[in-house]
């Protein structure tokens, strides 16, 4: 059958038809350009999430170093402070707290502390529900041999427990400092032959002689 449509009707269809086809060109053009646009914006948000990580991870490390030295600084004012309360008990009392009250016997010293975040005895790292969280060194302990030692190498306060790497020692002749904690431990059992008390756990006192080489090496520690 003949085609009884106009010419123009005819170039109309055909304009029609391409029109239709660029539409849908433009389309799926337009769709795939989303989808460019969602995978460029996942790949860029990929790229912000690793830069961010990289960050943490470069950063983190540095950020622990930081507050741990902030501990330990924190903590070593603690321990300025309870020395001038020692030194204050001493100046009334004509000698130090024996080991078991310590703590309880310097505590008029140090001012009232209502506030319960304020914990004079504590450690900032150590959030244990013990009352203190340093060792104490009764000078009355020092036995004769001993008692000639100068000040600058007694203990009196040590908290070998809460950081990492560091032991922090207050020191009978008022200073104080942190020490690796693998050179306090030294210290401690090699030169001053501390042990902890079984009595009061808080305390130290003096070995009469160094101990075992098992317990130095690591084996049982003395009681």
């Amino acid at each position: 059958m003949f085609d009884r449509r106009s010419e123009r009707e005819i170039q109309r269809d055909i304009a029609d038809a391409k029109a239709t086809r660029v539409g849908q060109l433009a389309t799926a053009a337009q769709q795939i350009m989303e989808v460019l646009r969602a995978y460029t914006r996942l790949v860029e948000f990929l790229i912000v999430i690793t830069i961010i990580v990289a960050a943490i991870c470069v950063l983190w490390p540095r950020y622990l170093q930081a507050r741990h030295s902030a501990l330990v600084t924190t903590c070593l004012e603690k321990l300025n402070e309870l020395g001038h309360a020692m030194e204050m008990y001493n100046t009334d009392y004509h000698a130090y707290p024996e080991a078991s009250m310590w703590y309880k016997a310097v505590g008029d010293y140090l001012g009232p502390f209502e506030d319960a975040k304020v914990k004079p005895f504590k450690c900032p790292a150590d959030h244990t529900a013990a009352p203190t969280s340093y060792y104490y060194l009764d000078a009355s302990l020092l036995s004769e041999e001993q008692a000639d030692w100068p000040l600058t190498e007694i203990p009196m306060l040590v908290d070998e427990s809460y950081h990492a790497n560091k032991a922090t020692v207050l020191w009978y002749d008022g200073h104080q400092n942190a020490l690796d904690k693998l050179d306090w431990l030294n210290l401690r059992i090699n030169i001053l032959h501390l042990h902890r008390t079984p009595k009061h756990p808080e305390a130290m006192c003096f070995l009469p002689a160094s101990p075992a080489e098992d317990d130095i090496m690591g084996g049982a520690m003395p009681p």
